[in-house]
């Protein structure tokens, strides 16, 4: 059986249209809800949001919060996961403005 790398896995999912994007706005916004990212994200579909979304969750990333009112209330939020990938992000950032050529 070949295996994936768990990086190779981690990149493959990051790499996907919007997933870096959503979590950056997560990290601007701490608490979004659904049409607080859509309006963030003025291109994505709200069919890639909802999977992105969901992703993110499944990965820990976020977490999905649902209140018990009318009408129903959604909020997105990163998770401890979530918060420290934002900071290797930060240091690729670093590396970046460190190697660019100017």
């Amino acid at each position: 059986m070949n295996q994936i790398c768990p990086l190779a896995k981690t990149l493959e999912f990051l790499g996907k249209k919007w997933a870096l994007a959503i979590l950056h706005e997560l990290q601007q916004h701490p608490t979004s809800r659904f049409s607080t990212l859509s309006n963030s994200l003025p291109k994505i579909s709200a069919r890639t949001l909802s999977t992105r979304l969901q992703e993110l969750e499944k990965h820990q990333l976020i977490t999905k919060q649902k209140f018990a009112q009318t009408p129903p209330r959604i909020e997105y939020t990163l998770t401890k996961k979530g918060q420290e990938l934002i900071l290797c992000f930060r240091h690729l950032d670093l590396w970046v403005e460190k190697f660019e050529k100017k």
